[in-house]
């Protein structure tokens, strides 16, 4: 059985024992804009090209359809590091190898039973994503969900170093991926890509 436990903004984390825990979904706009709300650190027109990418949905009102749209993505990877240090010191952006190790973990699942405490818009997504997925690794979302930042080869510097991770569906963002196999990898991490969002680990050791 997963242990769930929740972050700052409610929503729910993942414990990999002797790892950490990582967000059990991508980060969603919801969580983004409480982050933007509290720091004041992102303006309108900023917010509209990000919306561009992959508009807003709301969180009692979406379906089998649309759910990525729940999801922040067009996001870069400072910016990602920004919402990180917000939700907390032991907060980050996950290693290509904890991201592999936290997919095998959730693959070896049978079931997740949600904690107390849950947000009500993550209580929300909750009731509404199970309506038509059901295993871990399909609730996660590391199936199904978004592209996601994940720090690649240590060798690399600065935001060169940041890949993606993930299996997309196909109408969402056309791939023939497999989410343990090569990375993938942009062109220019500066470039904002509309199926590009991310989730965090935290590395507390009591976690």
């Amino acid at each position: 059985m997963i242990k769930l436990i929740v972050d700052k903004t409610g929503f729910p984390l993942a414990v990999v024992p002797g790892i950490g825990a990582f967000h059990l979904w991508p980060v969603t706009k919801f969580q983004y804009e409480q982050f933007m709300a509290e720091t004041n650190s992102c303006g309108d027109n900023w917010y509209e090209s990000i919306l561009s990418l992959n508009k807003r949905i709301s969180f009692k009102y979406f379906s089998e359809d649309n759910y990525e749209k729940l999801f922040i993505t067009g996001i870069l990877p400072g910016e990602v590091l920004e919402f990180a240090r917000w939700m907390g010191d032991n907060f980050d952006i996950p290693t290509e190898e904890e991201w592999k190790i936290f997919y095998r973990f959730i693959d070896n699942q049978a079931d997740i039973r949600f904690p107390t405490g849950l947000a009500a818009p993550a209580s929300a997504i909750r009731q509404g994503l199970g309506k038509f997925l059901h295993t871990p690794k399909e609730l996660s979302l590391l199936q199904g969900g978004v592209l996601e930042w994940v720090k690649g080869v240590e060798g690399h510097k600065g935001d060169n170093r940041y890949v993606g991770r993930g299996l997309p569906r196909f109408s969402f963002c056309p791939n023939a991926w497999s989410p343990l196999d090569a990375s993938i990898k942009v062109i220019d991490t500066q470039e904002r890509v509309f199926s590009f969002g991310f989730r965090l680990i935290t590395r507390n050791p009591t976690a």
